[in-house]
C-alpha cells in the first residue's frame, strides 16, 4: 500500500479521519521498518479500515459499499465464476443487461480492472469495499477456508450428528422417485451442491467414487475444478437421493441409467441430465 499512501494521506486529511500530527507521529517507524504509513495506523487501530476504503471511493469518485448489508443475488454471483472471484478478489453486486457491478479493494489497480473486463465481457461499474468485506463476501457466497461455507456447514452438521446417511437419504425408500423430508441434511447438501454448481457457471457436476475418497468436480468453462468433497461415507446416501430425484432404480447398481431433473435455483427452472455408470469403487 506504500506506493498509494501519498494520495491516501491527503484524502484522508481532507474527509477529517486523519491529521499530519498523526501521520508524522508513525513516519519514522514507516522510514525504518519500509512498512507503509497506511498499513502502520490502520495496524494500530489509529486509522479505521473502512476510512481508507472511503478515501479510495471519494478519490476515484465510486461508491463504498457495504457488503455485510447486501444480498447478492444468484444472477450476479453467476455472472462471475468462483476460480475469477477467487483469482481477482471481485464480488458481483448486481447485473442489469450486460452490465455488471463489481466491488474491489483497489480502484487504483487498472490491470485487474482490464483483465476482468476481458474475462468477464461485460460494461463493469466499480465500486469498492475493504479487504475483510470482501473477504467475507467471497467465503460466503463461493466458500472459502476462511468461513465454512453452506455445504461445509452441512457436511459438518452430518458428521457431528453422526446421522445415518442411508435412511436420511431415502436409500431405504419405496422405489417410486418418492422422497423423505425437505429438511433431511443429504437433501440440503445434495440441493448445495447443484446451486453452488449453478453459481460457478458450471456445465457438468462429476460424481466419482474412488477407491478411498468421493470426488466432486464441476466442469467449468471446459476446465474440472475439483472442489471440497463430501466425506466417503456419504457416497452411497448421495448417489441414492439423485438417483430418487431423477426416477431411477436405487435398487439397479449393475448396469447404467439414465434419468432427468428439473429444479429452480434462483428463481430460473433449470434442467439437468443424469447418467449413472457404475464402477468398482461404486
Amino acid at each position: 500500500m506504500s506506493a498509494n499512501d501519498d494520495y491516501l494521506i491527503d484524502t484522508l486529511i481532507e474527509l477529517g479521519y486523519l491529521t499530519h500530527e498523526q501521520v508524522e507521529q508513525v513516519r519514522p517507524d514507516s522510514d525504518a521498518t519500509g512498512e507503509g504509513i497506511i498499513h502502520l495506523l490502520v495496524h494500530r487501530g489509529i486509522l479505521p479500515a473502512r476510512a481508507v476504503s472511503q478515501a479510495k471511493a471519494t478519490h476515484f469518485g465510486v461508491e463504498l459499499v457495504d457488503l455485510a448489508g447486501v444480498k447478492i443475488e444468484d444472477e450476479a454471483i453467476a455472472a462471475v465464476p468462483r476460480h475469477i472471484a477467487k483469482r481477482y478478489r471481485v464480488v458481483p453486486l448486481y447485473k442489469h443487461g450486460n452490465s455488471l457491478a463489481v466491488v474491489i479493494s483497489d480502484p487504483s489497480d487498472l490491470n485487474t480492472i482490464d483483465t476482468l473486463n476481458h474475462l468477464l465481457n461485460a460494461e463493469l461499474e466499480i465500486k469498492v469495499a475493504s479487504d475483510e468485506e470482501i473477504d467475507a463476501a467471497l467465503n460466503k457466497y463461493y466458500g472459502g477456508q476462511g468461513e465454512m461455507g453452506a455445504m461445509d456447514q452441512i457436511i459438518q452438521d452430518i458428521t457431528e450428528g453422526e446421522v445415518d446417511a442411508a435412511t436420511i437419504a431415502g436409500a431405504t425408500a419405496p422405489d417410486d422417485g418418492s422422497v423423505v423430508d425437505d429438511d433431511a441434511p443429504i437433501i440440503k447438501l445434495v440441493n448445495q451442491l447443484i446451486v453452488d454448481a449453478f453459481r460457478a457457471r458450471a456445465s457438468d457436476i462429476h460424481l466419482e467414487p474412488l477407491a478411498k475418497r468421493f470426488r466432486v468436480r464441476y466442469r467449468i468453462d471446459g476446465v474440472l475444478h475439483e472442489i471440497k468433497s463430501p466425506p466417503k461415507r456419504l457416497q452411497a446416501a448421495i448417489i441414492s437421493r439423485l438417483k430418487i430425484q431423477s426416477n431411477m432404480s436405487i435398487a439397479e447398481k449393475r448396469i447404467p441409467q439414465d434419468g432427468r431433473i428439473q429444479t429452480s435455483v434462483g428463481g430460473k427452472l433449470i434442467d439437468l441430465r443424469v447418467s449413472c455408470l457404475p464402477t468398482n469403487p461404486g
